[in-house]
């Protein structure tokens, strides 16, 4: 697990095959092949893409998690969010938008750029699939009644 600690500031890109634990402060972009969890002193800025993520702090900017979400008691999420299953505790704020990712699986290793660059390669190949889904179906309706 890569841990940052309450006294701890970072700004960068942070990317793990590991779990990932702030409770520190954070702003940029992080890439984790495991669970973020934001501690009751944590604070996040940036896009983050993430198997699963359990935030108990400040969350600002956008997640895209391929698993559960947790938004604890006390927690406070501003920004984007994308996840599989989300569950909202009692006492924590909200703010911005939500999204329920397709039932895929997920795709091997981290992906490459930010976590916007992830979902919009996730968003154009949904829309692959729907346009070829598109091509194999009949958009004249059948004239049944007998009117023209």
């Amino acid at each position: 697990m890569t841990y940052l600690d309450a006294s701890t500031r970072v700004e960068g890109t942070l990317a793990s095959e590991a779990a990932v634990r702030m409770d520190g402060s954070f702003r940029g972009d992080i890439h984790c092949q495991g669970e973020l969890i934001v501690g009751p002193s944590g604070q996040v800025e940036g896009d983050v893409w993430a198997q699963g993520a359990q935030i108990s702090g400040r969350f600002r900017g956008k997640l895209i998690a391929e698993g559960t979400v947790i938004l604890r008691r006390g927690s406070r999420f501003e920004g984007e969010l994308h996840y599989r299953d989300l569950v909202v505790e009692e006492g924590a704020h909200l703010v911005g938008t939500f999204q329920r990712l397709e039932e895929e699986p997920l795709e091997a290793g981290t992906p490459v750029g930010t976590a916007g660059d992830f979902y919009a390669r996730r968003i154009g190949r949904n829309r692959e699939e729907s346009e070829v889904a598109k091509e194999g179906t009949d958009t004249e309706m059948p004239n049944e009644g007998g009117v023209s």
